[in-house]
């Protein structure tokens, strides 16, 4: 059997679902408070994508993945790996938090 690099023999349409991030997640709206840590207790990466109408820095692990300390960030989409830690910070005006989990 001739077979490409995939496995998959040459000419097949045949593909399988594989169990990494994303598959068997979904969106959620989540509410997260300023300055609090929460953390992934999940097996897989969690995204969080978070908006808000002033300033705004996400850290995980400790290490500030916005960039914060250089230009105003209004909006981030981070990925948290599985078993991190993880704070989001914002002063005032309203925020918009979903979490792929």
């Amino acid at each position: 059997m001739n077979e490409s690099l995939l496995g998959f023999p040459i000419g097949s349409s045949q593909v399988e679902p594989t169990p990494g991030f994303g598959y068997g997640q979904a969106w959620q709206v989540v509410t997260r408070l300023s300055g609090v840590t929460y953390f992934n207790t999940s097996t897989k990466p969690i995204q969080l994508v978070i908006s808000s109408s002033s300033f705004l820095a996400v850290a995980v692990n400790g290490v500030d993945v916005t960039n914060s300390g250089v230009v105003n960030v209004f909006w981030a989409s981070v990925v948290i790996p599985a078993g991190a830690r993880y704070v989001c910070t914002f002063s005032g005006g309203s925020q918009y938090m979903t979490e792929l989990r």
